[in-house]
């Protein structure tokens, strides 16, 4: 493999990686957002990855609702962080 090769290589996974950095901290700012209680339950989900019975155990709430609850969380959450990386804006 020819160095000019290993520096393409090089470059798409620089440039790759600051995309995915790009989106993780427009995600994480998108998250702060949340209002606390779908906070947690992100939180519960994804960081804990808890099942969602054992989320509404603890929150109350019932196992439909939460699943309705996470569809239209992930919903906001993509929108959110396409709206920033459109913007360019991660703040």
């Amino acid at each position: 493999m020819s160095i000019e090769s290993l520096t393409q290589i090089a470059a798409e996974r620089s440039e790759k990686n600051g995309i995915l950095d790009d989106r993780r901290r427009a995600l994480e700012t998108c998250l702060q957002q949340l209002c606390e209680a779908d906070r947690l339950v992100v939180e519960h989900r994804y960081s804990r990855q808890m099942s969602v019975a054992q989320i509404a155990g603890i929150t109350g709430r019932n196992p439909p609702t939460l699943y309705k609850a996470l569809e239209r969380i992930r919903r906001r959450l993509s929108e959110c962080v396409n709206r920033r990386l459109e913007l360019g804006s991660h703040d």
